[in-house]
């Protein structure tokens, strides 16, 4: 009972910073200033997008709490309650994944050819990045529902959506995140070695090469906290249960999130748009 009320009591302690960090870099950024910058607007939309990440998980882990405290009066109406508070959750997270990868690329591509930095089609580029993550939390929320054809049945112990899931929807996952993550890593060693050959020449500035720093540790940072808790629940499957160790996969991916929040506020700061 110990252990997934402190890992709930982690979770929200760090919803509560993500969203106040970066509600407060939204409120100070300078918008005029960045419109011109694809990836800066992209980080943009994605601090806004954690806001509401933030309020997702609060309430997805409140409702576990609450469950956890009142264990004598769980029945099959406050666990289907638990299992659909995680909806929203659900849905948004794939789109900020997605929306993560899109701003390593971006950032590839303007380090590779800096000319394309401050691009004239940026909201060409911004709404199909958009619409391209929008899509895939979407369709997984439709794969869920439709295209597997779930059956929803909830026991006791079940507390996420992935519970109900059946063996359709989980392959369909697996294969989704391992792709995905796959290509979060290759862009954050691709950005990796080609700070490391940017730094060889003499024309790179100094305040360029701490930026590319914030994006390198914000890019690694979004992969490790999202595969590890995948990791861990591929490999150890129902023995690592939130019911025995509380929402630890949201937990982790907002503490991720966290140290995202102090990144983009530093990435901002450095360019001095705070």
């Amino acid at each position: 009972m110990t252990l997934p009320l402190l890992v709930s009591l982690v979770g929200l302690t760090s919803c509560v910073l993500v969203i106040s960090i970066n509600f407060l870099t939204a409120t100070r950024t300078n918008r005029m200033k960045i419109k011109k910058r694809i990836d800066l607007v992209l980080i943009y939309i994605r601090c806004i997008l954690d806001v509401f990440v933030g309020f997702s998980v609060v309430i997805y882990i409140s409702v576990i709490v609450l469950k956890t405290l009142n264990v004598n009066k769980v029945n099959v109406k406050t666990t289907y309650f638990v299992v659909f508070s995680s909806l929203p959750s659900a849905l948004l997270w794939p789109i900020r994944f997605f929306l993560s990868i899109c701003i390593a690329v971006w950032r590839i591509v303007c380090l590779a050819r800096p000319q394309f930095a401050e691009s004239s089609g940026l909201k060409v580029v911004c709404s199909i990045v958009i619409i391209s993550s929008v899509s895939i939390g979407i369709t997984e929320v439709v794969v869920f529902f439709l295209g597997c054809s779930v059956k929803f049945t909830a026991h006791p112990g079940c507390m996420a959506l992935a519970c109900m899931a059946g063996p359709c929807f989980i392959t369909y996952s697996t294969i989704n995140r391992m792709i995905l993550f796959s290509l979060a890593f290759i862009c954050a060693l691709v950005f990796a070695i080609l700070i490391c050959f940017c730094e060889t020449k003499e024309t790179r500035g100094k305040r360029i090469v701490e930026t590319d720093y914030w994006f390198l540790l914000c890019m690694f940072n979004t992969t490790v906290f999202d595969c590890i808790p995948f990791a861990i629940t591929l490999i150890a499957g129902t023995d690592f249960s939130s019911n025995n160790f509380g929402p630890f996969v949201n937990t982790l991916n907002m503490l991720g999130a966290c140290f995202d929040a102090v990144i983009v506020s530093k990435i901002f700061e450095t360019h001095q748009f705070l």
